[in-house]
């Protein structure tokens, strides 16, 4: 919530619990929770602080605190916003490399992407290693959000990176040998009409797809245009506004996406 508190639902008994720490007191973070991401037993969450959590939901407690994103203290510019006090996280991803490391991304109003390999030891709870291996600032305005998959390139497969932006662009860095290197920018500023910026994006995650469907991905906006973008021919397969008002959630697989919007309407589109 906007508020900083989490809640668990319980499922089994019906009930709604905040989450609380093994001394049963509630976990409440001074600043709004931006994004959840759970990957049992751990839940990974970010706030307009600038931190990256991870609590462990079988021992109910923080293992991670990572400050991921400072303020800019010199940043002063309105433009920003606040960065002078603090450089919110507007997305991250978890991306699991083997059964101990795995890679958190952040995107920030920073404008910066940050890529952090951690390692995890399981039995015990605790992280072994936590090391910055990259740090982009390809976008010129806030970092919306991320997303990651493989796509097939020159007949061999890629691991890569997405991004979004308040800047109307959209990101694809080569996540090879982790160098990250920029492979596609796309600015989508004279497609739509007005003020917009670019709120979401989900590459197609697909399972026995067509080609032809296999390096889709989907961008939201807040005026409320959906994109259909083709990586492989560099064309704009569909767009057209789906909701009144900005896009706030979107989820693309296997040709189905799924988008909610301000407008309190969740829209189910077969592509």
């Amino acid at each position: 919530t906007l508020s900083g508190k989490i809640f668990l639902y319980d499922y089994n008994n019906k009930h709604l619990n905040t989450l609380q720490n093994n001394n049963n007191d509630n976990i409440d973070n001074k600043e709004a929770i931006t994004c959840l991401r759970f990957l049992y037993p751990n839940l990974y969450f970010s706030d307009t602080g600038g931190h990256i959590y991870i609590y462990n939901t079988n021992d109910k407690c923080i293992i991670y605190n990572n400050l991921a994103h400072k303020p800019q203290k010199d940043n002063t510019n309105i433009e920003f916003g606040s960065l002078s006090i603090k450089s919110e996280v507007w997305s991250f991803l978890v991306h699991e490399i083997n059964n101990e490391y795995c890679y958190i991304v952040t995107g920030s109003e920073d404008q910066k992407i940050r890529i952090w390999k951690i390692k995890i030891i399981s039995e015990k709870n605790i992280i072994k290693e936590n090391k910055l291996i990259k740090e982009i600032k390809e976008h010129k305005y806030a970092v919306t959000c991320l997303d990651w998959t493989s796509i097939k390139c020159n007949n061999m497969m890629k691991e890569v990176l997405l991004s979004c932006s308040d800047d109307k662009t959209i990101n694809i860095f080569d996540s090879f040998e982790e160098k990250f290197n920029l492979i596609l920018k796309v600015d989508f500023s004279k497609c739509i009409w007005g003020f917009f910026t670019l709120t979401y994006c989900s590459f197609n995650k697909y399972e026995g797809l067509n080609d032809e469907n296999k390096n889709l991905l989907c961008i939201g906006t807040q005026a409320g245009y959906l994109i259909i973008y083709d990586i492989s021919t560099k064309n704009i397969k569909f767009m057209e506004k789906i909701h009144y008002g900005g896009i706030e959630g979107l989820f693309f697989e296997n040709n189905i996406i799924s988008t909610c919007g301000n407008d309190n309407i969740i829209n189910i589109i077969e592509f």
